[in-house]
């Protein structure tokens, strides 16, 4: 039976390393990462957390019902002088008179309603406040962490399109090796030109290699923002070429001072304003309603059917008056209106960061889309050079030299290519997160 068992989890575990994962477009992994990217997950639950210390906050206004009991043996009972007259003895002389009996036992109901408690409400409001700005800020940690997602996609769809290009960049590298070969065993080129050649075959093959890790390490990466195992077998069916389109047309219009960060630094001071006001508020009169029922018990043995039974209850105000707690109360205060200022500072550099992130997502953005139409021009003008090149040196009109330039411009013109693509992809899905 064990060895059945620890089969079963030998595979369980084997299907959970070996998870499969499809992704069809970029709106797929944000949707994906909305569910289960560790980091929003730990914001929802910082909001329930926020939401739990208002409800804290909000129970000081309530009323409070408590009960309470206890029971006590009188080892020796006390004693009390009398007038002996009382009894219908001498005047001037006195009797020793007992009172109670061996075991004294109570149970007790205790009521109080606030009625007025600055503190408790000022504590109150400052934990609505709390809760709200909780919630602003799970909003932009979520934007956030989808932004870091946005970031790791596009990487992938940059390096699995570099690979691709690599690997035809390798089989034009092999293709011009042999070709120099065969010019130098008929003489017509040097031994440094066919060490050139095989040079670059070989560069590009190290370069083949090493993309091929990156792109291995980007896919972990982005299994990890999306709450997936790293070794799980992510496939993106995807092309770059999908969100080359890139304009400022049809985008939502952002202002800094719509956008969770600054609003939540909004209500991060008022709380802080009325937590000052808390502590002040604590120097003043509180005034309650109480009550109390309380049964009684007196008997010489516990639990005995033949003790004596009462009760009595009372029905009444109570006002507390803080005369002087050590300066606590004053140096508590004085450290709140510092955090308000703090809290004041705080709002005004959000706002000032609000402004700038959103500008830099545009004017990118702008660039971008001129930048891709240019970069597309120069990518398909180098393709055509590359492929004239090859045939220009086969017929000897060309040297190695010039072959290499040429050659070096391809590559970097559908480099400059692919991350034009990318980068525009990538600001407008900043701004469109700010929907």
């Amino acid at each position: 039976m064990k060895k059945i068992v620890s089969l079963y989890l030998l595979l369980f575990s084997f299907s959970t390393f070996a998870q499969t994962v499809q992704l069809s477009s970029l709106q797929d992994a944000l949707n994906l990462a909305r569910k289960q990217n560790n980091s929003i997950r730990s914001s929802e639950l910082q909001n329930r957390i926020a939401q739990t210390d208002n409800a804290l906050a909000q129970s000081g206004l309530y009323p409070s019902l408590s009960l309470t009991g206890n029971s006590d043996y009188n080892l020796k009972l006390p004693v009390q002088l009398i007038p002996a007259e009382i009894f219908g003895g001498p005047a001037g002389t006195f009797k020793s008179v007992q009172f109670g009996r061996a075991w004294n036992s109570n149970a007790s109901a205790v009521f109080e309603l606030p009625l007025l408690h600055p503190d408790k409400y000022a504590q109150a409001r400052a934990g609505k406040l709390t809760r709200e700005q909780v919630e602003l800020e799970q909003t932009a940690q979520q934007r956030l962490a989808l932004q870091k997602v946005t970031a790791a996609y596009l990487n992938v769809l940059v390096l699995q399109q570099a690979l691709v290009l690599n690997m035809e960049l390798d089989s034009s590298a092999t293709t011009l090796y042999d070709a120099t070969k065969a010019r130098f065993e008929q003489q017509l080129v040097s031994r440094v030109e066919i060490n050139r050649s095989e040079n670059l075959k070989n560069a590009n093959l190290q370069q083949t290699l090493l993309l091929r890790s990156n792109l291995q390490v980007a896919r972990q990466n982005l299994c990890i923002l999306l709450g997936l195992n790293p070794n799980s077998d992510l496939q993106i069916s995807d092309q770059l070429s999908k969100y080359a389109e890139l304009s400022l047309t049809n985008l939502p219009e952002i202002k800094a001072e719509n956008r969770p960060s600054y609003q939540a630094t909004l209500k991060a001071e008022e709380a802080a304003r009325w937590k000052m006001r808390q502590n002040a508020y604590a120097a003043l009169p509180k005034l309650s309603i109480n009550s109390k029922y309380t049964f009684a018990n007196q008997t010489d043995r516990l639990f005995s059917n033949t003790g004596t039974n009462f009760d009595y209850g009372t029905l009444g105000m109570s006002l507390n008056v803080p005369l002087f707690k050590g300066r606590s109360t004053a140096l508590q205060t004085r450290k709140s209106r510092i955090q308000l200022d703090l809290a004041r500072i705080q709002k005004e550099q959000q706002l000032l960061s609000s402004y700038s992130e959103i500008m830099e997502w545009q004017v990118r953005l702008r660039e971008k889309e001129q930048a891709r139409s240019l970069a597309a021009s120069r990518d398909a003008n180098a393709a055509q050079n590359l492929d004239l090149s090859f045939q220009s040196y086969d017929q000897g009109v060309i040297s190695l030299d010039q072959l290499f330039t040429i050659y070096n411009e391809y590559v970097q013109a559908r480099n400059s290519y692919l991350q034009a693509m990318s980068d525009g992809a990538l600001y407008r899905t900043y701004l469109e997160l700010e929907k």
